[in-house]
């Protein structure tokens, strides 16, 4: 990956439970997988490209999934690489699965500088990610 877009979910009110996190993620489509993180794949069952993964947004990053069910997460992060193959499908299902992620466990969706995501913002960094994708291809094409 040359670049990222990421996202942030911080809590409302006291940190996730890491129990209830464990449970919504995986009902989201994510599995638990490489560096200890999850990951959303082209298609829910764990096949095909990586779309984008979640982390924790905290000194230790990755998930302990034996110990996820006891512990209190203080805030998380969902990433998707650029260049990417999808950009479009990953942008927008790296955005709905935030939101619902936030909505379920009471937190609340931040861009990368820590601003509420708001719709105008998540379109900017959709039209964002495909003028990336596009410059990318430009540039493949002239190399070629």
């Amino acid at each position: 990956a040359q670049d990222y877009v990421i996202v942030y979910i911080v809590p409302s009110h006291v940190p996730f439970d890491g129990e209830r996190l464990l449970k919504c993620a995986l009902s989201y489509g994510l599995r638990f997988g490489e560096m200890s993180m999850f990951h959303r794949h082209e298609h829910p069952n764990g096949h095909g490209e990586v779309l984008f993964s979640m982390a924790r947004a905290d000194e230790a990053g990755a998930f302990d999934l034996e110990a996820m069910a006891g512990e209190f997460i203080p805030a998380l992060t969902l990433f998707m690489p650029l260049p990417s193959q999808q950009p479009a499908l990953a942008y927008d299902m790296m955005i709905d699965t935030a939101r619902r992620i936030a909505a379920e466990l009471h937190g609340e969706v931040l861009d990368q500088n820590q601003n509420p995501l708001n719709r105008q913002l998540v379109e900017h960094y959709r039209e964002d990610v495909l003028e990336y994708t596009r410059r990318q291809l430009m540039g493949v094409a002239v190399a070629v």
